[in-house]
């Protein structure tokens, strides 16, 4: 699951483009679980996938992205000694082979590289659109098609490691090495999006998207529910109807109900995602300030007690407190809190 994990990674440390190329049929099949087991992170990800390289690097060139090579290896010639390293390098002269030299991923290292001179926090002010590939295959035998990312590549970058081995998991490398480059970033300077207009369509979905969760009511979230599994069902069915499975006559039946099901789960869908466009159709315009501190309220951090529980032990628990109300703050959603904010929102 190192795919699922990489895309978890780049998700929580703030990365919103992730591009892939020829992603392995075993991958493709797998994306629904890609997105649970990375705990839904590709709903906030814009992912795009290529074919090929050539069509990988066009665009990279088309949106003016400056592409560096991060090798999940320590590379050999850095592990041999000096003698073995002078044979390499008389036979790569011989073969006229041309490769860029990796450097180690440091402050020192990149601002010598990148011919910086580190600011007063021992920070660096790196490419604004910078492409980082993160490849599997240590060596061109391995990938022949790397020797096309080294020549269209300005920099290449490994993780220091002083144990024996020469390598990390590949989903473990992955969070070092842009950990390491968030962290050489100078924190002083303003983040600013580049392309204003995706930046726009990423907060209407997302605004859209977060105010979906507090439209339905329990009833409507149940029938979303249920429609989402009887559908999943009847598509499974259909696969083994194709595969001349043997299904029995209640399976049969299911699998006739689902047109209907399908066309019932598409309407509340898309009245779904109106009313959802609706209720932060000004917030959009009009940004509300961030939340400072996504931590839970001290106050909040308590075991959960469900409304049944708190009904049946009644005067028992009434002065615990994880029993207690907490409700969001009236000023800015009002006393029936977000749900009824949003809800309200689609009645204006």
């Amino acid at each position: 699951y190192n795919y699922t994990a990489i895309l978890r990674t780049v998700e929580a440390l703030g990365i919103q483009h992730v591009w892939i190329i020829n992603p392995s049929s075993e991958e493709e099949e797998e994306s629904g679980n890609h997105h649970l087991f990375a705990r839904k992170a590709t709903d906030w990800l814009t992912v795009r996938e290529f074919e090929n390289v050539e069509s990988c690097l066009e665009a990279l060139r088309e949106d003016g992205r400056e592409l560096w090579v991060a090798d999940t290896f320590i590379p050999e010639e850095l592990l041999c000694d000096e003698e073995e390293k002078e044979d390499e390098k008389e036979e790569k002269e011989s073969n006229k082979e041309e490769e860029i030299d990796s450097i180690s991923l440091t402050i020192p290292s990149l601002a010598s590289a990148l011919n910086l001179q580190p600011n007063s926090n021992n920070s660096l002010t790196l490419p604004p659109k910078l492409a980082l590939l993160i490849s599997t295959a240590p060596t061109t035998s391995s990938s022949p098609n790397l020797p096309l990312f080294l020549q269209s590549s300005t920099l290449s970058i490994h993780l220091p490691l002083v144990g024996h081995q020469n390598a990390l998991n590949i989903s473990i490398a992955t969070a070092l090495l842009l950990h390491s480059l968030m962290s050489a970033i100078d924190p002083t300077i303003p983040k600013t999006y580049h392309d204003q207009q995706h930046l726009m369509s990423l907060r209407k979905a997302w605004y859209a998207k977060l105010a979906s969760n507090r439209i339905l009511t329990s009833a409507q979230k149940k029938q979303y529910r249920l429609l989402k599994n009887a559908v999943k069902y009847g598509q499974q069915l259909e696969d083994k109807v194709r595969n001349n499975e043997f299904i029995d006559d209640s399976q049969k039946k299911k699998l006739k109900a689902l047109p209907s099901k399908l066309a019932k789960l598409q309407k509340l869908e898309n009245t779904l995602q109106q009313q959802s466009e609706k209720a932060v159709e000004k917030l959009i315009q009009n940004i509300p300030d961030p939340l400072s501190d996504l931590r839970r309220a001290d106050e909040h951090r308590v075991c959960f007690v469900g409304r049944g529980t708190k009904k049946k032990h009644g005067e028992a628990w009434s002065n615990m407190p994880a029993t207690g109300v907490y409700k969001t703050d009236s000023v800015s959603v009002g006393d029936g809190g977000s749900s009824a904010f949003f809800r309200g929102k689609i009645q204006d």
